[in-house]
C-alpha cells in the first residue's frame, strides 16, 4: 500500500508538470480510448527532453505552491466542496487536484490569498467545472479541460 501511495503521489507531479509545461498536443491522441500511464509516459518523456524544462526550478515552485495551498486549505485541500451542505467531503480528488494546482502556481503572486479559500468553494458551482468533472469524462479530456479552466479561473480576481 506504501509504494502505490508514493507511485500515486509521483503521478500527480507528473501531472502537474506536463500541465503546467502547456506543451501537449492532444490531436496526436485519441482521447476517448488513450489511457493515462501511457499519456503521462509520452508526454513525460517530451518533456524530459526539452531543453527549456527544469525541473529543479519546476520542483521549487511545486513545493512553494503546495506549502501554500496546505496552509490555506489544511485537510480540505484537493476534496470537492459540497455546496449544499456547505462543506468539504470525502477524499482526495483528482478532479479538484487538476481544477485547482495549476491555475495557483501560475497566478500565484496575483493570488488574493484571504478570500481564496472562498474562491476555492466557488469553483465547485461553476458551469464549467461541473461539466468536466463529471462521471463519464474521459479522463485525458478532463485533464485537458480542467487545466484550461485552472488557468482562467484563478487568474480572474472575483
Amino acid at each position: 500500500m506504501k509504494k502505490y501511495k508514493v507511485e500515486y503521489h509521483m503521478e500527480l507531479i507528473v501531472r502537474y508538470l506536463i500541465a503546467k509545461n502547456d506543451k501537449v498536443d492532444y490531436s496526436v491522441y485519441n482521447i476517448a480510448t488513450e489511457k493515462m500511464p501511457h499519456f503521462l509516459d509520452k508526454e513525460m518523456t517530451r518533456l524530459i527532453a526539452d531543453e527549456k524544462f527544469d525541473l529543479d526550478v519546476e520542483i521549487e515552485i511545486f513545493k512553494r505552491v503546495f506549502d501554500k495551498l496546505s496552509e490555506v486549505m489544511g485537510k480540505d485541500l484537493f476534496k470537492k466542496y459540497n455546496v449544499e451542505k456547505g462543506k468539504f467531503e470525502g477524499s482526495f480528488s483528482n478532479a479538484s487536484f487538476e481544477a485547482i494546482l495549476l491555475g495557483t502556481a501560475l497566478n500565484f503572486d496575483k493570488i488574493e490569498w484571504s478570500a481564496y479559500r472562498n474562491k476555492v468553494m466557488k469553483m465547485y458551482s461553476h458551469p464549467t467545472f461541473l461539466k468536466y468533472s463529471d462521471r463519464g469524462v474521459k479522463v485525458i479530456n478532463r485533464f485537458k479541460e480542467l487545466n484550461n479552466f485552472s488557468k482562467e479561473y484563478f487568474a480572474n480576481e472575483d
